[in-house]
């Protein structure tokens, strides 16, 4: 694998991080309920399951859309959306604001999540793919532990809102040079 091909490898991988940490957030609910005491359980706990929900109607729209403006700029979309789903929700005045946000955020992991594999399936074959398929499960993985272990961390140091800074790691594909 040369260098060019090794980095594209891995800003695919990187990618497959953020798809199953969504759930990572929902040690933030506590903090959440303290500062907007008037929400109740149900409507705090939505603002970790309504990412899922916009993420898998993304998914299902994604093949149709990305025949249309192409992987590269659905890849940047996604991000873009995910990072402004997170500064969202970092600054929500309202849990209702911040509820859409989460939504924002959730549709942009959606929007790249079936090219987690397509790009391996399309850019790589033979043992390569086969490696590249199983590190992309791995990271996966690696994603929700993380995820986790980022929001739990954050959350000893600083509030709730900042435990949404976890997504913003998202921004690091808008400003990688020129890749295909």
């Amino acid at each position: 694998m040369n260098k060019k091909s090794g980095m594209m490898a891995f800003s695919i991988l990187m990618l497959s991080l953020l798809p199953m940490s969504t759930g990572a957030t929902a040690a933030t609910i506590p903090g959440l309920m303290k500062q907007f005491s008037s929400v109740s359980s149900e409507t705090a706990e939505l603002t970790v399951t309504i990412p899922s929900f916009t993420m898998a109607l993304m998914i299902v729209i994604a093949s149709f859309i990305v025949k249309r403006i192409g992987t590269k700029k659905m890849v940047l979309t996604g991000t873009a959306l995910t990072a402004v789903g997170a500064v969202l929700s970092m600054t929500a005045p309202s849990v209702s604001v911040l509820l859409i946000a989460r939504a924002i955020m959730g549709a942009g992991i959606g929007t790249f999540n079936t090219l987690c594999i397509s790009l391996i399936d399309r850019l790589y074959s033979g043992q390569q793919r086969e490696k590249l398929l199983g590190f992309q499960n791995t990271f996966q993985g690696l994603g929700a532990a993380g995820g986790a272990l980022g929001v739990g961390l954050i959350l000893m140091y600083s509030n709730w809102r900042m435990a949404f800074s976890i997504y913003l790691g998202s921004v690091w594909k808008l400003f990688k040079p020129n890749q295909n």
